[in-house]
């Protein structure tokens, strides 16, 4: 169901936004490039319009210790790894 809502979404029947927090224990380089490549695949030849990445925020909330935000260096390396997938890749919250 997830793959169809996204390929619905990328049919342009509605406006969208792909946002995606990273979060450093979460997320590295692979899961990164991987996910760009997943995107890329749900419509070949058509990328998604715009995505964002933004940073984790530590709140009361949160469920689980020991999760942090990514640098800088390494949101802007993401966003570098994700533009040959993706329309417009910006950080957001940053």
């Amino acid at each position: 169901r997830i793959q169809e809502t996204f390929r619905y979404l990328m049919e342009d029947h509605i406006p969208y936004e792909l946002r995606t927090t990273v979060v450093e224990p979460l997320h590295d380089e692979a899961s990164i490039l991987e996910m760009g490549q997943w995107l890329s695949s749900l419509t070949p030849g058509k990328k998604p319009a715009k995505l964002f990445l933004q940073s984790f925020v530590d709140r009361d909330s949160v469920c689980f210790a020991g999760l942090c935000a990514a640098g800088e260096d390494t949101m802007q390396h993401y966003v570098n790894l994700l533009r040959p997938y993706v329309g417009e890749v910006s950080l957001r919250g940053t």
